[in-house]
Order: C-alpha cells, then structure tokens, then sequence
C-alpha cells in the first residue's frame, strides 16, 4: 500500500492522507459504540439475573412448620452464597459503566443512568435478601418455641396422671417406693418449671424482632402456665397423701407389734409353770416386767 501511494500523484496523495483523521475517529466512535451496546447487554443480563431472583427475597412465605422454616431458612442461605458470588460480576459491569462516563463519552448520561439503574437493583436484592434471612431465622425460632412449648404441655399433661392417682400403697414398703419415685418426680418439675422460664425469655426476645405478635406467644405459655401450676398443686396434695398413708402403714405395723408383745405376755402369764427353786421363779418373772413395745401416740395418727 505505502509503495502504491508513494508513486501516486501528489493530490491523490493529499486527498488519501486526509481521510486518516476521520477514519480514526469514526474507528474510535464505532468501537465506543461497540462497548456500549456491550455494556448494556450485560447490564440487561444483570438486571436480569437480579429480577429472577428478587421473589425469592421477598416472598412472605415464611414457613407455617418447624421443618418447613429450617428448609426455606437453609435455600436462603443457598440463595445468599450465589448472590456473594456473583457480586464479583456485577462490580466488574459497574466498574466498564464508571470507566465509559469517566472517558466522556456522548453517551455517558444513559451509560450513567443504566448504572444508577442496575446499582439500585443489585443494593436491593442484597437488602431483601438479608431482610428474608433474618425474618426466615425468626421463624425458626418461633417455631422451635412452639414445638418446645408443645412439648412440655405434653410432659406436664403425663405426669398430671401420676400426681392425681390414687394409688397410695398397699403396704409400708410399697408407699416408701412411691414416695421416693414421687420426690423425683418434683424434681422433673423443678427442672421444667426451669426451661417453662426459659421459654418466656424466648417468647419476650421474639416480641423484640417484630413479625410475631403477643397473641401468637402468650397462649402457648398461658396453657404452659396453667398446666404447670396444676401439676405442682396436685403433685403437693399427692405428697402430702402418701406421707399420710405412711403413717398409717407405720401406726399397723407398731400395733400388730404390740398386739404380739401383748399375746407374748398373756401366754407368759398363764404358764402354769411357777418354778421349781428360787432361780427359775426369777428367770419365769422377768418377761412380766420387761419394757412393753411403745407405740405411735393418738396425735401422730393419719386423719380419716
């Protein structure tokens, strides 16, 4: 080309070499105009990618169910690790927008509004997706509060069978082994009457986030309340029974001793055997005047 010009003749030379000027800046201008049809092409598959992924971050289905909290708490969470990954390329379209309006190009004012625009989209789908991670683990919570509630009704409704029973023991040692298994029982109440506690402190910290109102917390707890409450009037009542009946168990066992002593006696005394010298009348005597059997004074008896 350089040999075909040097021998051409100077005008034509002159008219060749002065279209170099336009043709460079109308390359310029094409591959500025390339780059921004690029630009918004990504910036659209961005948006894109933003908008099919914004109704998940707000949807208002939080879970109706313990397992169906965990599972939508743990596809956030599979949601927010794909959103930080894709940060990256976000920034990366971003960042060729800044570079386009930096070099102030005739075009940077919609160059700069499809920033703005895409900017907005992606701060809003970070914001939503941490709102709907939080309401999620919120709901979690609730949920476990719920099944936990449920579950210590249950508890105190089985052992409400235990402390109304009527079974205060046939014997002396039976009544003993109930009163021990009963006075592990008020410790289980103890213990419960504990995490009942717990529970309260959870339902308060629940109010604190919003979303789950008094209404959705306090009914759970007032049935927790009343059931515990029985539990522990009934589970007294029940205790004060078998310590009755023990008693009681204890005053036959002392009369049926003394009943004995008393027969003992009575046989002893009706001997006809009166000894034969002085040392067997005082070996035959002894027995009636030894320590009769003590028994339980009248006071220290049950009350029918």
């Amino acid at each position: 080309m350089s040999l075909i010009l040097s021998s051409a003749p100077a005008p034509f030379r002159c008219r060749f070499e002065s279209l170099q000027k336009p043709l460079e800046e109308r390359r310029k201008v094409l591959e500025a105009t390339v780059a921004l049809h690029e630009f918004y092409h990504h910036s659209d598959l961005e948006l894109k990618w933003i908008t099919e992924r914004i109704p998940s971050c707000t949807s208002s289905n939080y879970g109706k169910s313990l397992d169906t909290a965990q599972s939508l708490l743990q596809k956030q969470k599979e949601l927010q690790v794909e959103v930080n990954t894709h940060k990256q390329q976000v920034q990366k379209v971003l960042e060729i927008g800044r570079q386009m309006i930096r070099s102030q190009h005739n075009t940077a004012h919609g160059t700069e509004a499809k920033c703005r625009e895409l900017q907005s989209r992606w701060e809003e789908l970070e914001s939503a997706c941490g709102d709907r991670r939080k309401k999620l683990q919120l709901s979690v919570r609730f949920h476990q509060f719920i099944a936990d509630a449920s579950e210590l009704e249950a508890w105190a409704a089985e052992k409400l069978q235990l402390v109304v029973s009527e079974d205060y023991g046939k014997n002396e040692a039976a009544t003993l082994k109930l009163i021990k298994n009963h006075k592990a029982l008020e410790r289980q109440i103890q213990d419960y009457q504990g995490r009942a506690e717990e529970l309260h402190q959870t339902s308060e910290g629940l109010l604190s986030r919003g979303l789950i109102t008094f209404d959705m917390v306090d009914e759970p707890q007032e049935q927790i309340r009343k059931r515990m409450k029985e539990l522990q009037e009934c589970s007294a009542v029940r205790l004060q029974k078998l310590e009755e009946t023990l008693r009681f168990h204890e005053y036959l066992r002392e009369i049926g001793e003394l009943e004995g002593w008393v027969t003992q006696q009575m046989q002893t005394a009706s001997s006809e055997d009166y000894g034969n010298d002085y040392q067997h009348v005082l070996v035959n005597r002894a027995p009636l005047f030894s320590t009769p059997v003590t028994t339980s004074h009248p006071s220290e008896l049950p009350v029918s």
